[in-house]
């Protein structure tokens, strides 16, 4: 995200013993992970300000009944599984769960669309200055030419984590051809911009203004996001 417009860890190793020390802590008191799941993606960084590293883990239920064999095109096993990101804050030696959200990433396969990569593979999560930052990319192994990059930006408020900002980057195999949008929920301004591989487009960025809304992660739910807005390319 490009904030002021509509745009977006680092690791210090000490070599003593009391970093050793920390260290050994992090790894002896890990975020919990419920029983029959797993993690599939995590980010450290700090979210609420206190200059502690929280944590956010992207974690899949495994449930041997979801994963369904598929003879047709796309993969031969379709993960149905459903997947919940849940956000802890460091407290002490250990982590406090903060907030969960279990309709925003997407399972890492689908049953309606079985030539659907896994929009994690490519994707993830990370965390600067404060800002979750979720990425999911979507892409057919077979029947279409489309792809389609989503990168959501979150920051921690008193009522959850609010989505402040969207990018979204889409073009079509085919022809080389697509175009970029960043969506800024806080000035609540969009710009777009078409595009071509072979630069046969010009790149004339085109801005808009978006209706004020406040959309938080707890509560997101992509299946229906095109209620909530559908002039954002949220979905």
């Amino acid at each position: 995200m490009r904030y002021g417009q509509a745009g977006s860890l680092g690791l210090v190793a000490v070599a003593t013993i009391c970093g050793a020390q920390a260290g050994a802590t992090r790894e002896h008191n890990p975020p919990p992970v419920p029983n029959g799941w797993t993690v599939d993606a995590r980010a450290e960084g700090d979210l609420n300000s206190d200059g502690a590293s929280d944590a956010v883990l992207v974690i899949r239920k495994v449930d041997p009944k979801l994963v369904r064999p598929n003879e047709g095109l796309g993969e031969s096993r379709i993960d149905t599984n459903p997947r919940r990101l849940v956000v802890y804050v460091k407290s002490g030696e250990g982590y406090r769960r903060l907030t969960s959200a279990d309709d925003f990433v997407p399972p890492a396969g689908s049953k309606d669309s079985p030539c659907l990569a896994d929009p994690l593979a490519e994707g993830g999560i990370s965390i600067s200055r404060q800002v979750l930052t979720v990425k999911l990319h979507y892409w057919l192994s077979c029947g279409g030419w489309g792809v389609t990059s989503n990168s959501y930006q979150f920051r921690l408020e008193s009522a959850g984590f609010r989505l402040i900002g969207f990018d979204q980057m889409a073009f079509m195999r085919s022809s080389g051809e697509g175009t970029e949008t960043s969506v800024n929920f806080l000035t609540k301004r969009k710009s777009v911009t078409p595009f071509a591989i072979d630069d046969s487009i010009p790149k004339k960025l085109r801005w808009s203004r978006i209706k004020p809304q406040r959309i938080y992660l707890e509560t997101f739910n992509l299946e229906d996001c095109r209620k909530i807005d559908n002039s954002t390319s949220l979905c």
